[in-house]
């Protein structure tokens, strides 16, 4: 595979294959990645503020420097995990793929069902990226206290506060302005909309 293929193989839409961006907080963890010191990023940010734009910018220089990065959404990621049951795979199978990669990248973290299986797992998956001292790398929406406040609506505000916490921990906090890049400059939402 050529490194192009690479970078879609890792997650990366073709929309974002030549994403580049000028985030200083992700200039700064690309100079210091260390895919064992447990570090990592939580970027938090409006609709269409450029979230997925600057992680795909992530995820395809570590590619070109030889990492292996999974950029997966939240919901593809649990879907992908529950495809693993019933076909002679382990669950543990489908997470060992997302806590093994020097880089997994979640985006839009909130958007998933707060049901009981969903953030179990997502706690599977991000508590072994934290024992392991694995970086991970999330975007969300949300501030982390405003994302365990969606998360726990369900009931399951333990597990919601304990995905927090680990996330507290491991990643620096960047917060996007709040400007919808996909919104035409200067006009109205079209009507209808």
């Amino acid at each position: 595979k050529n490194v192009a293929d690479k970078v879609l193989s890792a997650g990366v839409a073709k929309r974002f294959a030549s994403a580049r961006t000028s985030i200083p907080e992700i200039g700064d963890f690309l100079l210091e990645f260390d895919r064992d010191g447990g570090n990592g990023l939580y970027i938090s940010g409006g609709v269409g503020s450029g979230k997925t734009h600057a992680v795909s910018a992530l995820a395809r220089a570590l590619v070109y420097e030889g990492h292996s990065v999974v950029l997966t959404n939240t919901l593809a990621m649990l879907d992908s995990i529950q495809a693993t049951y019933g076909r002679g795979k382990s669950q543990s199978g489908g997470v060992g793929r997302l806590a093994g990669c020097d880089l997994l990248i979640l985006d839009d973290m909130g958007k998933e069902s707060c049901n009981g299986w969903a953030l179990t797992t997502m706690f599977q998956v991000i508590n072994s990226r934290y024992e392991d001292m694995r970086p991970i790398v999330i975007t969300s929406q949300y501030t982390l206290p405003a994302l365990v406040k969606r998360m726990g609506r369900a009931g399951e505000k333990e597990s919601a506060e304990a995905i927090a916490s680990r996330l507290c921990e491991m990643c620096d906090i960047v917060t996007l302005p709040d400007i919808d890049h996909r919104k035409p400059k200067g006009k109205p939402w079209p009507s209808g909309a």
